[in-house]
């Protein structure tokens, strides 16, 4: 017959691991070395982020936005912004900007994407840049 009390104390270990998994932290921390940001909303054309004195702002405030508690669920958004964090030609970072959800998308196809409940508040600097943008053609 199996050991009960050991089998519930390995099942506890792994809920706790699963629990502490669901909430945390995408990727691996500020933004550095970044050379430009794609801006676009929904179906539109994108515009990109080069100067400095425009970078600067935009990724301090998305890597505000990292340092906060995600949950690990890839919510689906309807006529969202994407923001694309790029390295030179290499993708660093794909953002989804909802109304009240920030997804941030897997680069890689084994990464995973993360969810923060965002307000109206949140991110002035991301929405300026997305009014800037052409809008969006949501059907």
């Amino acid at each position: 017959m199996p050991d009960t009390s050991r089998m519930n104390r390995l099942a506890a270990f792994a809920l706790s691991c699963a629990s502490l998994a669901a909430v945390a932290a995408p990727s691996d921390g500020p933004l550095k070395d970044i050379t430009h940001v794609r801006v676009g909303n929904y179906g539109a054309p994108s515009t990109s982020v080069s100067s400095k004195e425009e970078l600067g702002p935009l990724l301090t405030e998305l890597s505000e936005m990292r340092s906060k508690q995600w949950k690990q669920v890839d919510t689906r958004l309807t006529c969202y912004s994407t923001l694309t964090v790029m390295n030179g030609p290499k993708t660093v970072a794909i953002f989804r900007v909802g109304p009240e959800t920030l997804v941030e998308r897997p680069v890689g196809k084994t990464d995973l994407a993360y969810s923060l409940s965002i307000t109206g508040d949140d991110l002035p600097v991301v929405r300026k840049h997305l009014a800037e943008a052409a809008p969006a053609i949501c059907r």
